[in-house]
């Protein structure tokens, strides 16, 4: 495990800002964005990946390729999917789920028990 949490956030950028500024103050954190799934596949191989979080902006095709892609590139990486609608994908596709509309105050909270983390009393480093 390294002394920082390295997040992967897809989708549209204003919400991986909206993560990162969640992030920053709560632990050694470093976000990476992809705005989409062709995105997603041109970040370095060698990049250790604790949490994907995909966000509502994608579309249903490009977050099950996305899911799919992260399953194979970083195994133990930990998928969180924030959307609304009731049909889904396969649950070896995803870790968990939560709503737009309560994602705000529930991801510090799920992220850190999706990767086993505590939240330490750091500044993050956040880089786009």
């Amino acid at each position: 495990m390294t002394d920082f949490l390295h997040i992967l956030s897809v989708g549209h950028v204003s919400l991986s800002i909206l993560v990162g500024d969640a992030m920053s103050g709560s632990w050694k954190c470093q976000l990476t964005v992809a705005t989409g799934s062709r995105e997603l596949r041109l970040l370095p191989k060698h990049v250790d990946v604790d949490a994907a979080i995909l966000h509502c902006t994608l579309s249903s095709l490009e977050l099950e390729d996305a899911s799919r892609f992260i399953r194979r590139q970083w195994p133990s990486a930990r998928i969180l999917i924030i959307r609304g609608e009731s049909e889904f994908l396969d649950d070896a596709l995803y870790d968990d789920r939560v709503l737009p509309a309560v994602a705000s105050q529930v991801l510090l909270p799920t992220i850190e028990r999706l990767t086993g983390r505590r939240r330490e009393q750091t500044t993050g480093e956040i880089q786009l």
